[in-house]
């Protein structure tokens, strides 16, 4: 258990969030850039109002592949929180 305590510190975390945020917004901007198709735009978003999950999108397929991921990261998450704090916990 030292070892993913060590690992894991406040700053850690907030650094890779900030990371995965400034990430984010660059492949957006990147697939802007690169989109030149005048085809359909598709969307998808998933997020959390508290513990209620809401989502929403223009097509059924894309908004089944955010949840699945959603779904996956939550389960990650508490994954993760067990193995810092222990199974007793």
């Amino acid at each position: 258990m030292g070892f993913f305590n060590s690992m894991i510190s406040e700053q850690n975390v907030f650094t890779v969030g900030i990371t995965l945020i400034i990430i984010g917004f660059l492949l957006l901007i990147i697939a802007l850039l690169f989109n030149t198709s005048a085809g359909r735009t598709r969307f998808a978003f998933v997020g959390f109002i508290g513990p209620f999950p809401i989502g929403f999108s223009n097509d059924k397929k894309l908004l089944l592949i955010t949840v699945l991921l959603t779904l996956i990261l939550i389960l990650s998450f508490i994954m993760v929180q067990f193995l810092v704090r222990g199974w007793s916990h």
